[in-house]
């Protein structure tokens, strides 16, 4: 997909809507091809991201790129609340695993999240990507992680669609057109795209 076949700046069109999953249905119906306005605090996207997992009923949780931690101790928060797991892979040592490394219910690995999807073994509901926002990278994660066959993805940082490295919403958009999958972009923060199988 190239850069000009993109919604314009501000509108976002998530195609078919998720009838698999009917308990997202309120995101889609919220969401479609509406003016984005960027006015909502991190805190509650952390926990937008906390109630999309529960509505998903995720157990198995992979988050690639942790950084400060925020997204890591909601979601971590979270698989204590349902018995489940978080893993977190980052390039590099972070700021998360200093202030959350003690915690059972996640595992920290530092690993380039694509060659890291090569390396996993056992099941995963819910991939969130945030690590690289650069196009390429994101495609890589999400065609990378496809293949252990998450039900959803969560895709960070999406309302900036005049990054120079080109942006996460644009590899969502090339990934839901190869894979036919459906999507919808939330005006959360810095934008919380969800991606499903149709």
């Amino acid at each position: 997909m190239t850069g000009n076949m993109l919604p314009k700046p501000g509108e976002y069109d998530h195609g078919l809507r998720p009838y698999k999953y009917p308990e997202l249905e309120v995101f889609f119906g919220m969401y479609p091809a509406t003016k984005v306005v960027q006015a909502v605090t991190a805190g509650i996207h952390s926990q937008l991201l906390v109630q999309v997992c529960r509505m998903m009923r995720a157990k198995n949780i992979v988050e690639l790129g942790s950084g400060t931690g925020v997204g890591t101790a909601a979601l971590a928060d979270y698989c204590v609340s349902v018995g489940g797991h978080l893993t977190s892979v980052d390039i590099g040592e972070t700021i998360a695993k200093s202030k959350l490394g003690h915690r059972p219910e996640i595992t920290f690995v530092v690993s380039d999240s694509v060659s890291y999807a090569d390396r996993w073994q056992g099941p995963v509901d819910v991939v969130y990507v945030d690590s690289d926002h650069s196009r390429r990278h994101a495609l890589n994660e999400l065609n990378g992680w496809l293949r252990h066959g998450p039900r959803m993805f969560l895709m960070d940082d999406t309302l900036d669609p005049n990054d120079p490295h080109g942006s996460p919403l644009e590899a969502a958009l090339d990934f839901c057109a190869q894979h036919s999958w459906t999507w919808c972009n939330i005006p959360v923060g810095t934008g919380l795209a969800i991606l499903l199988p149709r």
